[in-house]
């Protein structure tokens, strides 16, 4: 069967890459399934993040890293449900750029229609 269902990839890469053009590092990821490190391979990456329904992500920029909370299901825009602010010392600069990078993709994301694939397109014919 070749039903019609919501791709959530388009907004998952968006966001990867909106945090890697601001000099984040893709660190690693747990889908509740399975913990996994980005090993480089991008579209693999994706593909384990969108394995489940909800996934934390972490990044990090300058020897400080944090968490983001991935709720596939939600409205475009809203991808990150919820994120981690670091405490301390020298750390403002760091979460002002998470949040103006969580800011923005919201901005870009939130008017769009929600992409869609086929069944068989994103998991093959099975």
């Amino acid at each position: 069967m070749n039903e019609i269902i919501n791709d959530f990839r388009p907004e998952i890469r968006s966001l990867l890459k909106a945090f890697t053009d601001a000099g984040f590092a893709l660190d690693s990821g747990n889908n509740g399934e399975y913990e996994f490190k980005f090993s480089g391979n991008f579209r693999k990456f994706v593909a384990d993040l969108d394995a489940t329904d909800e996934s934390h992500l972490r990044v990090s920029k300058g020897g400080k890293s944090t968490w983001l909370f991935l709720v596939l299901g939600n409205s475009p825009g809203e991808l990150v449900s919820d994120y981690g602010y670091l405490v301390g010392a020298d750390v403002a600069e760091f979460n002002s750029a998470v949040d103006a990078i969580v800011d923005a993709h919201y901005e870009k994301w939130q008017a769009r229609g929600q992409p869609k694939t086929t069944r068989a397109a994103k998991y093959g014919n099975k």
